[in-house]
């Protein structure tokens, strides 16, 4: 909290009290980035980023309500470990097929982040609350203190039972704002088995019913948070797709627009109009001014004894004028204040508006409320039959999964037996010894896996060796001899790709046998001017 030390005290602004009759619950989501994690952590802990709305005095009173420590680093852990099991997934799944010439590419692309690619992110950050009058007031010193509790222990039963088996990652309560709010972080896991990938562990928001359907997700909280006598906020979805069903005009789609926006925007409009009546004012004093030298002017014209009486009482009139100019400038400055403070009530009519605001999209009914109920209730029998599973011995799936795994093994020492000599022998030990014992058994698996990379090693060789060949068929490449300033090389031909990334790419098609088709086109080359090298 030490980061804190350096935010001015605020005042929250005090607006007439307003009388809410079971007000709405607020619940909002939105898609948040692995590489985002570490701003919303400085913003929880309120180490930067725009503070203008908290109440410093009351920070400490802010805590966590779910969560390790370390959960930012163990979920960043979980996404590169899951990256690197669904690379080797992937080529497992390619070779089994005989794909190596694939496997051997998708090994060379790298890893690959497991989630596809969305706009905000493949997690969710979310908030709970509701209007700040239910708490009590404005900000901790109002608040009554049974109320806090109470929404924060349906809040926290609510994200606990809607968000399980490790789905919530993290939750935290803030007391230093006008109303009492919890923000949290959801990651939900699934797995997706294809013939060409495997199994693979990918992150996916929409597998959890409430993130897949936000309307569905208010119905959900409205149900759990009438018991301490709130409400689900207005259903202005389904108003909108009753008025196109009716032909008439809908109400456009509400968006959530951030406090620090929000607060930018009015303070901009309040500089503006201040700015333009203070311009006003004084182009209102300087044609008064100008107004009075030419009467002034005017009567000294027509005689100099009566010029200066009039002079004398038009100075006099001009000192009035200028007078009222600068009262008037000064109610200017006034009237800016007060749109100032207009700006801080209109911020307050935002959140009101906030909190009429019910997110979200359409596309649920009693169907999908089912079906989401039965998801529930099968992920449950999972979690259980998967406690249960691990206190057993080996399922008969898992010994069917075993001896599968055993038959491409030994497929796999049979290939390599007709291509390698040596190979063929460690693979018979290692088949002799899998009958003797486990160990052996793991022994033999372990050398055909060495053989097998060494074979995939050899493979890529032989095919970026037969993709150079084509290179300098088609021109791309091409052979420069030694000169007494540079020696010799294989450079770039005459059909090269303009693009410097197709050119990096035809390098890193070569590269694996860059040795072999450097010698091989200097012979072939030496040869075809009639001479005869000898290789090292």
């Amino acid at each position: 909290m030490n980061a804190i030390t350096s935010i001015t005290a605020i005042q929250f602004f005090q607006p007439a009290p307003a009388v809410v009759e079971g007000p709405p619950i607020v619940l909002r989501f939105q898609g948040l980035h692995p590489g985002d994690l570490g701003r919303l952590a400085m913003h929880d802990q309120r180490a930067g980023g725009d503070l203008q709305h908290v109440d410093p005095e009351q920070i400490e009173a802010n805590r966590v309500e779910f969560g390790e420590t370390t959960w930012i680093k163990d979920l960043r852990l979980e996404i590169d470990t899951a990256s690197r099991q669904n690379l080797d997934r992937h080529v497992e799944a390619l070779l089994a097929k005989s794909r190596r010439k694939e496997a051997a590419k998708v090994r060379e692309a790298g890893l690959r982040d497991p989630w596809k690619r969305c706009a905000g992110g493949p997690l969710r950050e979310g908030i709970l609350t509701v209007n700040k009058a239910w708490f009590g007031g404005t900000g901790l010193a109002e608040w009554e203190g049974d109320q806090v509790e109470k929404f924060r222990t349906h809040a926290m039963a609510f994200l606990q039972k809607h968000f399980p088996g490790g789905q919530l990652r993290f939750a935290s309560s803030h007391s230093d704002e006008e109303a009492f709010h919890l923000h949290f972080v959801v990651a939900v896991w699934t797995q997706r088995e294809t013939a060409n990938r495997g199994v693979q562990r990918l992150l996916q928001a929409a597998a959890n019913p409430l993130l897949a359907d936000y309307e569905h997700a208010q119905d959900m909280a409205g149900r759990h948070f009438e018991r301490i006598g709130l409400r689900r906020g207005e259903r202005h979805a389904a108003a909108r797709r009753a008025a196109l069903a009716a032909g008439e005009p809908a109400e456009p789609k509400r968006r959530h627009v951030p406090p620090s926006r929000y607060r930018a925007e009015e303070k901009r409009k309040a500089e503006a109009e201040k700015a333009r009546i203070m311009a006003e004012a004084c182009v209102e004093a300087d044609r008064v001014a100008e107004s009075a030298r030419t009467l002034g002017h005017a009567a000294i014209r027509k005689s100099r004894k009566r010029a200066v009486r009039e002079a004398q009482a038009l100075k006099v009139a001009a000192a009035k004028d200028e007078a009222g100019a600068i009262r008037r400038r000064d109610v200017a400055a006034a009237e800016a204040q007060k749109a100032k403070e207009a700006a801080g009530a209109a911020r307050l009519r935002r959140e009101e508006d906030e909190e009429k605001a019910a997110a979200i999209f359409a596309r649920v009914g009693a169907q999908v409320e089912a079906a989401a109920e039965a998801i529930n209730k099968v992920q449950s029998l999972k979690q259980e039959t998967a406690e249960t599973e691990a206190a057993l011995t080996l399922s008969r799936r898992e010994i069917e999964a075993a001896e599968q795994r055993k038959r491409v093994a030994r497929r796999e020492l049979e290939k390599v037996e007709a291509r390698k000599r040596e190979a063929s022998e460690e693979a018979m030990k290692a088949r002799i010894a899998q009958r003797l014992s486990e160990k052996a058994a793991g022994d033999a698996k372990a050398e055909a896996e060495k053989i097998r990379m060494a074979t995939l090693r050899e493979a890529r060789r032989v095919d970026a060796l037969a993709n150079g060949l084509e290179l300098f068929g088609a021109g791309v490449l091409a052979w420069r001899p030694a000169t007494p300033k540079r020696p010799e090389s294989i450079v770039f031909g005459p059909a090269v790709p303009k693009e410097a990334s197709e050119r990096q790419a035809v390098v890193d098609t070569v590269a694996a046998a860059s040795l072999w088709l450097r010698r091989l086109v200097k012979v072939s080359c030496c040869r075809f001017r009639g001479q005869r090298v000898k290789l090292a």
